[in-house]
C-alpha cells in the first residue's frame, strides 16, 4: 500500500481498514517507509506498507476489492506513476504465477522496486519468486534500485 497525496499515513490506515473485512487481519505488517516518488512522474514522497494476509480469495477477486478500496478512499484516476492518495498492490499471492492482462503475480516490476522488497522482506522474508526462485532478501541484495527508504517517523507534537 503506498501513498503521496494528503494525509499519506491515514490514507494507508483507511486502506487496511477497507480490506480486513474481506481478508481478515494481517498476519505481519511491515513498518512504514517514506521514499521518494518511482517512475519519475509523481513528485512527493510516498509512504508505503506491506501487509501479509491469510486468504483463499481468488487473486481476481481479491484485486476487486482492492479497487474498490482505492475508490472508497478517494483515489482519482492519474498518469500512470503519478501521485495518488493511495496505491494498493498485490505483490505476491503465495507461490502462484499469473501473467495477465489485468494482473502480474508476482508484481510485475517486483524485483526493480526496493521500498517493495524492503516491506516484502518484513512480512514474509522466506518466500521465493515461483519462476526464478529467488529468494526475497536474494532479489533485495541484487536490486539496482538506488531509492532510498527511511523508516517513517511521524512528527511529534508537545
Amino acid at each position: 500500500m503506498g501513498s503521496n497525496v494528503g494525509k499519506r499515513k491515514v490514507c494507508l490506515e483507511e486502506a487496511l481498514v477497507a480490506v480486513t473485512p474481506h481478508l481478515g487481519p494481517p498476519v505481519a505488517s511491515s513498518q512504514i517507509w517514506e521514499t521518494a516518488a518511482w517512475g519519475g512522474v509523481a513528485i512527493d514522497p510516498f509512504l508505503n506498507q506491506a501487509h501479509r494476509f491469510s486468504s483463499t480469495l481468488d487473486p481476481f477477486e481479491l484485486l476487486n476489492i482492492i479497487k474498490d478500496a482505492e475508490t472508497k478512499i478517494g483515489r482519482t484516476a492519474t498518469e500512470r506513476w503519478g501521485n495518488r492518495e493511495i496505491d494498493i498492490d498485490i505483490l505476491i499471492y503465495g507461490s502462484r504465477y499469473m501473467n495477465e492482462p489485468s494482473l502480474h503475480i508476482p508484481h510485475a516490476r517486483l524485483e526493480d522496486r526496493r521500498f517493495a522488497l524492503i516491506s516484502l522482506c518484513e512480512v514474509a522474508p522466506e518466500w521465493c519468486h515461483p519462476v526464478t526462485g529467488l529468494s526475497a532478501l536474494r532479489m533485495l541484495h541484487d536490486c539496482r534500485d538506488e531509492t532510498v527508504a527511511r523508516p517513517f517517523l511521524p512528527p511529534t507534537t508537545l
